[in-house]
């Protein structure tokens, strides 16, 4: 009996030991949790103040980057090399100040197959717009130079150079620690000691996710230590930004419009309900500007723009088969001979009277890949010898002369013999 007693006392007092123990525990773990909420609401000026400095540079991320088609410079912050390049372009900006932009959209070099040719006067291909059976617009009329989105590539797993996202996570972290003072906080009496930011933004997996995008996370990792004159300190080391901006589908969509901008030569930018478009022609390049009526950035619409450099317009196929048979005429003494002209898309050859006047016209037409007006010109203006002439027929864009494409009609020629 008396063990029995004995063996109850002990599991008496184990128990009791247990239960000491475990309201210890529950007070320690009362109390640090108290410590915690305090500290936290002693760090919460500091914790607003760097959400505060990420959400500005965010919105100058997005809009710098925007401004220049995807690009921020490393002298801005960016990871693309300042050089200067003739496949870029500059502009004014009342906030950035001086923007560069790389053309996104640039004229096509060299030969696919033996289809299409970049090379006057074979550009776009020889019988252009005619196939043997139909008209076709579509084909090899520039090259997509827009950067890629994502810093991985999602088919080879391979790094992109000069992504989207890498330039907005590098641009982020290094101007977060610009925009950061802090000196409100050690004119306190605290201590802060910060490691380097790395930025992540938080993008749609691929094109399939673009519905679900409502905004575009930002966030940073930033080991930021801060301590207090009893030397008691706290870390803070995550923030998060979301900004109400569907940026990803905004890039698509200029994408598209780049995408098909280089392969129709009959394309032409169209605003839809959500996007507007805006081209603005100058004299060796355009701008497309794309506005986004549904997303704003420091209160105004976000705007993505383009820059098209100047292509040269493309000449259709001239039947020029009834000059095959046709022999035109010059006076013996080289005096007088075929007039040419081209008046709005008719080119008219008017033979001198030998006897009778004769006068052939062919119509003309051409399609400019970057939508301007195109001229035409013919030369000779005048045939004064005899033999086989080849007349060229230029079609020219209204921005600039060295964009231009022609063809040659080769005439017969002959003295007139007058009796």
């Amino acid at each position: 009996m008396k063990k029995a007693q004995i063996t109850l006392f002990i599991i008496i007092g184990i128990l009791v030991l247990i239960a000491f123990g475990l309201v210890f525990y529950l007070g320690s773990f009362n109390n640090q949790t108290q410590k915690q909420r305090k500290e936290a609401i002693q760090t919460q000026p500091l914790q607003d103040y760097i959400i505060s400095c990420l959400a500005i540079t965010t919105a100058d991320a997005f809009l710098l980057l925007g401004k220049q088609g995807g690009t921020i410079y490393q002298s801005q912050g960016g990871i693309t090399s300042d050089q200067a390049s003739t496949n870029q372009i500059t502009r004014s900006d009342s906030r950035f100040g001086n923007l560069k932009m790389n053309y996104a959209i640039l004229p096509p070099e060299g030969n696919i197959g033996t289809l299409f040719s970049a090379t006057i006067p074979e550009y776009p291909f020889q019988t252009f717009p005619y196939t043997e059976d139909q008209i076709i617009f579509t084909g090899y009329y520039g090259i997509n130079k827009l950067p890629p989105l994502y810093k991985i590539n999602q088919k080879t797993g391979e790094r992109n150079i000069n992504s989207i996202q890498e330039t907005i996570e590098t641009y982020i972290a290094k101007k977060i620690k610009e925009c950061t003072d802090w000196e409100t906080f050690t004119s306190k009496g605290y201590t802060i000691k910060t490691e380097e930011p790395q930025a992540t933004i938080m993008l749609p997996e691929d094109e399939t996710q673009l519905s679900r995008e409502t905004q575009t996370t930002i966030q940073i990792n930033w080991k930021i230590t801060i301590a207090n004159q009893k030397g008691e300190q706290t870390t803070l080391e995550k923030f998060v930004h979301k900004i109400p901006l569907q940026f990803a589908n905004t890039y698509y969509f200029a994408q598209a419009i780049i995408d098909s901008d280089v392969t129709d030569i009959s394309y032409q930018p169209t605003s839809t309900e959500r996007y507007q478009i805006n081209t603005q022609d100058n004299t060796n390049y355009s701008i497309i500007t794309i506005t986004d009526t549904q997303n704003t950035v420091n209160n105004e619409l976000y705007t993505f723009t383009v820059a098209r450099k100047n292509r040269a317009p493309a000449l259709w196929q001239i039947d020029h088969t009834q000059t095959a048979n046709y022999l035109f005429h010059i006076l013996p003494d080289n005096s007088d001979g075929p007039e040419l002209a081209i008046t709005n898309n008719q080119l008219k050859i008017i033979d001198i009277g030998c006897p009778d006047t004769q006068e052939l016209t062919f119509f003309i037409n051409a399609t400019d890949p970057d939508e301007q007006t195109i001229m035409y010109d013919v030369t000779p203006k005048k045939i004064t010898q005899p033999g086989l002439t080849p007349i060229r027929i230029t079609a020219k864009d209204s921005s600039t002369n060295t964009a231009f494409d022609y063809q040659e009609i080769p005439l017969r020629v002959t003295l007139c013999v007058i009796s």
